[in-house]
C-alpha cells in the first residue's frame, strides 16, 4: 500500500512538473507575439504623426507649428501660431512643399485634385484660424480621405500649409490683400522625421 501511495505521489508530481513545463512552453510564443504586436503598433504610430515648422512670409513675424496625425482614412491637421495679427486668417493646403519665396508664391495654387472651381469647396480649403489680441491662435481640421503616405493625388506629403492675411473666402473681394503671411512645408519626410512630435 505504501509503495502504491509513493508511486501515486511520484506520478502526480511528475504530471504536475510536465504540466508546468507545457504551460511555460505554450506561453512563450504568446509573449513573443504580444511583443511583436506592440512593436508594430509603436512603429505605426511613429510613422503616422509629424510636426513641421511654420514661418512668417510677406513681412509677417508669425511663427508656429503644424502637427499632422493620420486617423484611419483621415488626416488631422492642428495649427498653432503666435506673433500674428489679431483676427481671422484663412488656412489652406497648397500644391507644393516650397516656402522659399518671400511671399510664399512658390507653393503654387490651393491643393485641388478634384479640379473644383474657386468659390466651391476644394480639398485644400481648411477654414480659418482665430488669433487673439496677444497674437496667438490654434485650430484643428480633419481632412477626409487623405493620406500621409508618399505618392498619389490624395497624399498630403509634398504639399504646404499656408496662413493667409484675410479670412477664408474673402481674398477675391479684397484683391489688394491676398498676402500669404505664414508657410509650412509638408515634405516627403523620412520615418525618423515623422516620429518627431
Amino acid at each position: 500500500m505504501k509503495r502504491m501511495n509513493d508511486h501515486r505521489i511520484q506520478t502526480a508530481a511528475c504530471a504536475l512538473s510536465m504540466g508546468l513545463l507545457a504551460c511555460q512552453q505554450q506561453s512563450e510564443p504568446t509573449t513573443e507575439g504580444d511583443t511583436e504586436v506592440s512593436k508594430q503598433s509603436a512603429e505605426k504610430t511613429a510613422m503616422d504623426e509629424a510636426t513641421v515648422e511654420l514661418a512668417g512670409r510677406s513681412g509677417s513675424y508669425l511663427q508656429g507649428e503644424v502637427s499632422l496625425s493620420a486617423m484611419d482614412d483621415d488626416v488631422q491637421v492642428t495649427v498653432e501660431i503666435e506673433d500674428a495679427v489679431a483676427g481671422e486668417h484663412g488656412v489652406h493646403i497648397h500644391e507644393r512643399a516650397d516656402c522659399s519665396a518671400d511671399d510664399a508664391s512658390s507653393v503654387g495654387p490651393v491643393w485641388n485634385p478634384e479640379g473644383n472651381e474657386t468659390g466651391t469647396a476644394r480639398l485644400g480649403d481648411l477654414g480659418n484660424i482665430s488669433v487673439g489680441a496677444m497674437g496667438e491662435g490654434s485650430a484643428s481640421f480633419t481632412m477626409p480621405d487623405v493620406s500621409m503616405k508618399s505618392g498619389g493625388d490624395r497624399s498630403i506629403m509634398g504639399r504646404s500649409l499656408v496662413i493667409h492675411a484675410r479670412p477664408d473666402g474673402t481674398q477675391d473681394k479684397n484683391p489688394n490683400d491676398t498676402r500669404r503671411v505664414g508657410c509650412a512645408e509638408i515634405s516627403n519626410l523620412t520615418d525618423s522625421a515623422l516620429s518627431q512630435r
